[in-house]
């Protein structure tokens, strides 16, 4: 094959074709039908059907209608089939979470979930659960195993603290300096 043609499909995808051209070969009669139903020139049709060059979409894409097939089923490919879900923009979403990689259990997670009312989230709304599902695992996943021992001592208690000093300790109730103004009201000096 030369190259730079038909590198769209595989070499068995070329194939299927082939055979489904070779087929409609039959039922049109000759090459100059076959080759007009397909949109090519009979030169064209004969050096495809001798392996010369590989299909393109176009000759894929005419291939399959006119032998009344999907262009799936003409290359062989297998498609699955998603449960119907009563949340279209959910299917949807669902569908880019795959796309992006994002984990499955929390693909599944969102796929579990039941709104109370029957409304549909738009799509990103979707996706954002999906993805803060996807934290929320890797969180639950990195935290340490809790045990049912006793509870880990509070950290020790800080000594009183003034917020209008900037996190200045107190001297008997009153400000360390300053005269009792805060650190913004108080005038500066250079």
């Amino acid at each position: 094959m030369p190259p730079g043609r038909g590198r769209t499909y595989s070499s068995e995808q070329n194939e299927r074709i082939r055979a489904a051209a070779q087929e409609l070969l039959g039922r049109y009669g000759s090459q100059a039908n076959l080759a007009a139903s397909l949109g090519l020139k009979q030169p064209s049709l004969s050096s495809y059907l001798l392996g010369r060059y590989n299909a393109g979409p176009h000759l894929m894409k005419r291939v399959a209608e006119l032998r009344g097939m999907t262009v799936d089923e003409l290359l062989g490919e297998t498609q699955t089939v998603e449960p119907v879900d009563r949340y279209s923009n959910r299917t949807m979403a669902v569908r880019v979470a795959r796309l992006d990689g994002l984990a499955e259990p929390a693909v599944q997670a969102i796929l579990s979930v039941v709104l109370q009312s029957e409304r549909d989230l738009p799509i990103i709304e979707w996706i954002d659960a999906i993805r803060d599902e996807v934290r929320r695992q890797q969180r639950f996943a990195s935290e340490p195993e809790r045990t049912s021992g006793p509870a880990a001592p509070l950290p020790a208690s800080k000594p009183d603290v003034d917020a209008t000093t900037s996190a200045r300790p107190m001297v008997r109730g009153r400000k360390k300096s300053g005269a009792g103004l805060s650190p913004v009201a108080r005038p500066r000096r250079r």
